[in-house]
């Protein structure tokens, strides 16, 4: 992987978009769990308050540049970051690609999950179940 270009102390990793995906499809072939983050401008900025979520972003093994400011900032700051790659484009991609996987949706406000495993399962992706984000005990 190429190396990290940092914006406001996140790294990125200035892959282009198939690189990216590439990428994603060589982590499914290991036996080793990844982070991978889309951080776009409004996360950069909660990351500045929030040093948790940084140390989160910072740690991650794949960091992609979702959002049109990360890449105007990026060449304003003659970064190597060439492109954006918007997460639920690449995750959706990612999806498509991956015949014989599955994936399970997690997290969102009650519904969006469900919806969103049915719009997957009409694209032929195999979906094992979904649940919001919040738990009880």
């Amino acid at each position: 992987m190429k190396n990290k270009q940092t914006i406001l102390q996140v790294p990125f990793d200035g892959l282009r978009y198939t690189e990216a995906l590439d990428t994603l499809l060589g982590f499914l072939q290991s036996n080793q769990n990844h982070i991978v983050v889309t951080p776009n401008p409004e996360m950069v900025m909660l990351a500045k308050r929030d040093e948790g979520f940084l140390r989160i972003l910072q740690n991650a093994d794949l960091v992609l540049a979702d959002g049109i400011g990360i890449t105007l900032a990026a060449k304003l700051l003659k970064l190597d970051i060439p492109e954006r790659v918007p997460g639920c484009d690449i995750a959706i991609d990612l999806l498509k690609s991956t015949k014989g996987h599955s994936c399970y949706l997690l997290g969102a406000a009650p519904g969006v999950a469900e919806t969103a495993q049915k719009n997957l399962i009409k694209q032929n992706i195999n979906v094992v179940g979904h649940h919001d984000r919040y738990f009880n005990d």
